[in-house]
C-alpha cells in the first residue's frame, strides 16, 4: 500500500496527572502504547513522530522525538510543534493514550480534505481535534493563540477554515466510542486490557 504523503505527530507530553504515572511507559501487548501507535501510523503515513516533553521521554526513539517549542501550552502547544517539525503540508494529530485508534480512519479523513486548513472528526456533540489533520497554514494562527495565553483547541479552530466530519457515515456510536477510547486513569487502563 502506498503511503499517504502527510506527517503523523503523536502527543506524548501530557503530565498524566490523573493517571498518576507517565502514561507513555504503559505496556500496550508487549511494548509501550505510544510505541504501537508509532508502528500503526508508520505504515501508513510517510513521516511519523511523537513530540513530548523531553527527548528520553521513550528510549529507543530519541531520534522520532521532538520537543514542545513553546512549553506548557498543552495540546495546542503539541500541535503547533508538530506543525512547525513536520515535512509536509498536513500533519495527522493524534493523542498517545488511545489504544484503539482505527488506523483505516487516517486515510478516511485525509481523503475527505478538501484544501481546509484543518479537518477534525465529530460525532453527535462531541469533537475530536486530537485525531485530526492540520495543514501548515495553521502555525500563524496557533502561534498568536499562544502569544495570547489561549490554548484550547475548540477556540482555536474557530479561527481556522476548519471541515468537521461526521463519524457517524462511516461507523456505528460503539465502534466510534472504542476508537477515541483513551486512557486518563488507572480504571481505564484495566478496562482498555478487557476491551482487547
Amino acid at each position: 500500500m502506498n503511503k499517504i504523503d502527510a506527517s503523523g505527530a503523536i502527543l506524548i507530553g501530557g503530565n498524566s496527572r490523573r493517571f498518576g504515572l507517565d502514561k507513555s511507559k504503559l505496556d500496550w501487548q508487549g511494548t509501550a502504547l505510544p510505541v504501537s501507535l508509532f508502528h500503526r501510523l508508520d505504515t501508513i503515513l510517510t513521516e511519523v513522530f511523537f513530540i513530548a516533553d523531553h527527548k528520553e521521554k521513550i528510549n529507543g526513539f530519541q531520534q522520532y522525538m521532538f520537543t514542545d517549542i513553546l512549553t506548557n501550552n498543552g495540546p495546542l502547544g503539541g500541535i503547533h510543534s508538530a506543525l512547525k517539525h513536520s515535512h509536509y503540508d498536513y500533519t495527522f494529530i493524534t493523542a498517545g493514550d488511545l489504544p484503539f485508534l482505527d488506523t483505516a480512519l487516517i486515510p478516511l479523513l485525509f481523503n475527505e480534505i478538501q484544501d481546509e486548513d484543518a479537518l477534525v472528526p465529530v460525532w453527535g456533540t462531541n469533537m475530536e481535534p486530537l485525531v485530526a489533520f492540520y495543514h501548515k497554514r495553521c502555525l500563524p494562527v496557533l502561534e498568536e493563540e499562544l502569544k495570547q495565553q489561549q490554548r484550547e483547541v475548540h477556540a482555536s479552530l474557530k479561527k481556522l477554515t476548519t471541515q468537521f466530519l461526521d463519524l457517524t457515515r462511516y461507523y456505528t456510536i460503539p465502534q466510534i466510542k472504542k476508537i477515541f477510547f483513551n486512557i486518563n486513569q488507572p480504571e481505564d487502563y484495566q478496562q482498555a486490557l478487557k476491551m482487547i
